[in-house]
């Protein structure tokens, strides 16, 4: 097999929470190698994706934060992958990917410490398994609030202006991670009242 081989891989969500929008994606995070592969697939109405060229490997599934619904199964030829982690290699584009979802619903909720007024600020969290952000929006006096987040660890960034800040970049975000505010989010569990910095994008 060479090295530069390739693969398709299809499949569906299913769950019945689950609301399809045009911005809900399945990710495939590579788990091992120095340059970590990074796949995203938009999901169809009727809940089916489809991904192209993808290299040998194996990879993590996920789902874009932000769509208030998260893995919680993942079966490969209808049988249930271990840690919800895949193996793409000959043979895969034959069998169908099934990703089973629940409904999202912890909170995050606190201030963004500003000095005096800054009417573009925002929050930007960070889902440490899919690397993929959102915007959450500051209202005036600094407070943010926010329900439909998946259970697990994530990163949570101040910004006095999310006007200047390319939020979607994963490794843009990576040169802040040392302000950001690591959190372990968990199901049922009480929404605690953060306090994040601002970060000023040096761009």
């Amino acid at each position: 097999m060479a090295d530069d081989a390739s693969y398709q891989l299809h499949g569906t969500l299913t769950g019945s929470t689950l609301a399809v929008s045009s911005a809900l994606e399945v990710i495939l995070d590579g788990l091992v190698g120095e340059q970590k592969r990074h796949y995203s697939a938009p999901v169809d109405k009727d809940g089916t994706f489809k991904f192209k060229d993808i290299a040998e490997g194996s990879y993590g599934v996920s789902l874009a934060i932000g769509n208030q619904a998260y893995v919680s199964e993942v079966m490969v030829g209808g049988r249930p992958a271990s840690n919800d982690a895949i193996s793409v290699s000959e043979g895969i584009s034959q069998q169908r990917l099934t990703i089973v979802t629940k409904k999202a619903t912890v909170s995050v909720a606190g201030i963004l410490k500003l000095e005096g007024s800054k009417p573009k600020s925002g929050i930007v969290i960070q889902s440490a398994e899919s690397h993929s952000a959102m915007l959450v929006r500051v209202q005036p006096n600094g407070t943010f609030s926010f329900t439909g987040l998946a259970p697990g660890q994530c990163r949570i960034y101040g910004w006095s202006d999310i006007s200047a800040v390319p939020y979607n970049s994963a490794a843009f975000l990576s040169r802040y991670s040392d302000h950001a505010t690591a959190l372990q989010l968990q199901e049922g569990a009480a929404a605690p009242t953060l306090e994040i910095e601002w970060n000023k994008p040096d761009l």
